[in-house]
């Protein structure tokens, strides 16, 4: 049998993202309110603990371009769709309405962002929320979860005469297991 468990081979096969090349790595501290002039245009009002919120993302940058826009006017449209893809797809918090401007650095370079491991930096946040929610430490599973159903989806269409045939086998001694009397059953 395959694996049982999502690989980086799955990552790019499913999500499309490379999984060589420079890891992703960054800061959660810088000045965020400059970043975001510099690398989007604009920034919004507030920054809470360097979180962006996806609506003004939206609001922001859903405008449509001027067929003779500026390449520094598409490169800011391009960042911003970048990371609203980061904070609904790829890397989504808890709260699911705001993304940390952690990102944004990353995406300075978009020729060099392209060459990144994402898919590696996916699948290993992915693990991540898994065990803490597996340890009890998150009450919500967070990560890419398209991914992960998209994943078990085939998986289990790939193994599906495997677990009829195993089911059959083990069918007849699950029904002879005398399920033991609830107090209600009095």
């Amino acid at each position: 049998m395959d694996e049982a468990t999502i690989t980086l081979q799955d990552v790019s096969v499913i999500l499309g993202l490379r999984i060589d090349g420079p890891c992703i790595s960054g800061t959660d501290s810088d000045v965020w309110p400059t970043r975001c002039e510099q690398l989007l245009g604009v920034a919004p009002e507030s920054i809470p603990r360097g979180n962006i919120k996806l609506k003004w993302l939206r609001e922001t940058f859903s405008v449509s371009l001027p067929v003779d826009a500026s390449q520094i006017l598409v490169d800011q449209h391009a960042r911003a769709y970048i990371i609203h893809i980061i904070g609904t797809i790829l890397f989504p918090d808890s709260s699911k309405d705001k993304v940390h401007a952690r990102w944004l650095p990353l995406l300075e370079d978009l020729d060099t962002c392209g060459t990144k491991s994402w898919g590696s930096a996916v699948l290993a946040y992915l693990y991540r929320e898994i065990l803490k929610v597996a340890l009890m430490q998150n009450r919500e599973l967070k990560g890419c979860l398209s991914l992960l159903q998209v994943w078990a989806s085939s998986w289990l269409i790939v193994h599906q005469a495997f677990i009829h045939r195993w089911n059959d086998r083990h069918f007849c001694i699950v029904n002879q297991i005398e399920p033991t009397p609830r107090e209600s059953d009095y």
